[in-house]
């Protein structure tokens, strides 16, 4: 079958040499072949891109994927640069369940008229000398004894305050750090100062603090003196009190 067909082809070829000439034949066969010669290069051109799927695409995909994540977790890292800005706010502490409260007020004592007995041997006030049996009571409130006054519990003429049992008799120097340590546990602290013009021993009770980036340091104060909530700053191992004229260096821990 194939050798009639070639036959075939060669006497077609032959014929058109004779009539058409050598050129026929040229443009014949090259529309013959042309064909052949697209499928060729058809072929070679899918076994070439064959090969380099095999031997190529895993590496090339390997680093576009590497490069894609490194450029995806940069966006990400600076998106979050840009919306995130720079914590320059103070570290704060307050324990707020403790409430100031004042020793002159009449309304804090339990009968009233406490606050305007004489106490002895010193022949003064009560509410002139009851600066600890105030802290004493702030810390109660804080505790959950609402209902708690500056009474025969926390104040005993001829004796002065008395401690709940919970609160160091004895002062030891202020350490920064363990002040600060037992803020952030939600225990206050006991601080014990002097009166730079009169000698006296005044006490206040430590509620919080306000630390800035620099490191300089505020302490939140509930003061009977005043009845109120004030800040002072922390220097040099004490805290002072321009205002009256304290200098506070000592402190007494919560011990349960």
């Amino acid at each position: 079958m194939t050798g009639a067909l070639l036959q075939l082809l060669i006497i077609a070829l032959g014929i058109l040499m004779i009539v058409g000439g050598p050129r026929a034949v040229g443009w014949t066969v090259s529309a013959i072949f042309a064909p052949i010669q697209w499928l060729l290069r058809i072929a070679i051109g899918i076994a070439v891109l064959a090969l380099l799927a095999v031997f190529f695409l895993p590496e090339m995909t390997r680093h576009l994927t590497s490069l894609a994540s490194g450029n995806i977790q940069e966006t990400i890292l600076g998106a979050i640069a840009q919306k995130s800005p720079v914590n320059d706010a103070p570290q704060e502490v307050l324990l707020s369940k403790y409430p100031p409260l004042g020793q002159q007020d009449a309304f804090n004592y339990d009968p009233e008229s406490l606050a305007e007995t004489l106490d002895y041997p010193e022949n003064i006030a009560v509410k002139k000398l009851a600066c600890l049996a105030t802290v004493y009571v702030m810390l109660e409130r804080g505790r959950g004894n609402h209902s708690a006054m500056i009474d025969g519990t926390f104040y005993r003429l001829g004796v002065g305050a008395i401690n709940p049992g919970y609160v160091a008799n004895r002062s030891s120097e202020i350490d920064g750090d363990l002040l600060k340590g037992s803020l952030d546990s939600g225990n206050p602290i006991v601080l014990q100062g002097v009166n730079n013009q009169n000698g006296l021993v005044h006490f206040v009770l430590a509620v919080g603090y306000k630390q800035q980036k620099n490191g300089s340091l505020e302490v939140l104060i509930n003061d009977p003196w005043r009845g109120t909530r004030i800040s002072l700053p922390f220097e040099s191992g004490h805290l002072t009190d321009r205002q009256l004229g304290l200098s506070i260096n000592k402190m007494r821990a919560i011990t349960n």
